[in-house]
């Protein structure tokens, strides 16, 4: 019913199994996809479904985009090996995506601390920033008929405005989905000086 698609980095190796068992905490069918970009964790331990090794610096739209090619459900669920769903919240996203191209909801900073919920995905508010957090269930259809994720840093904020420009439809639920772990060397983090120019490349679908 649901790919989940964790991408996972040489740093991440710490983190990873704490991703996979939140995945284990789901009560609808679901398989689990590592596309790994250089960690050689040691996979067997945690029993991915499928796991994707590649040495070529790919980046995280490049690694979703393998994770896509090999999912055999249409409805996708990328996931930060950094990050952790909340137990049984796939249920709920699975429950209302009939007719929807993207289910979205709220997030956690930090484990059961203050809920952030997203801005609603319109073009005006995609003009602004980042509308909708990265763990959403998207079709695998959608996907590939916006031409897929971009090797770009901010490949989900990319990705919401090619599919807001499709007229792809989104759908919110008010439930917390995930708890996103903010660390210090992230990508986000070291790329902070040049965040107006990465949110330029992001909204370049927005201009037509």
């Amino acid at each position: 019913m649901v790919s989940i698609i964790i991408t996972c980095y040489e740093d991440d190796r710490q983190f990873v199994y704490r991703a996979i068992e939140s995945c284990k905490k789901q009560n609808v069918e679901h398989e689990i996809i590592i596309v790994d970009g250089g960690s050689e964790i040691p996979y067997d331990l945690f029993s991915p479904d499928i796991y994707i090794y590649t040495k070529e610096n790919i980046m995280q739209g490049g690694a979703m985009n393998l994770g896509i090619k090999n999912a055999k459900y249409d409805l996708i669920l990328p996931l930060d090996a950094d990050d952790m769903l909340y137990p049984n919240i796939l249920e709920w996203m699975v429950s209302e995506s009939d007719g929807v191209d993207v289910i979205y909801g709220n997030i956690t900073n930090v484990y059961n601390g203050d809920v952030l919920k997203p801005m609603n995905p319109t073009r005006e508010n995609a003009l602004v920033c980042n509308p909708i957090f990265w763990t959403s269930l998207l079709r695998k259809s959608a996907c590939e008929f916006v031409g897929g994720f971009e090797r770009v840093i901010y490949q989900d904020y990319k990705m919401w405005c090619k599919m807001i420009m499709f007229g792809c439809k989104f759908k919110y639920i008010n439930k917390t989905i995930y708890n996103h772990q903010i660390r210090k060397g992230s990508i986000t983090d070291r790329e902070r000086e040049r965040i107006e120019e990465l949110n330029e490349e992001a909204r370049k679908p927005l201009y037509g």
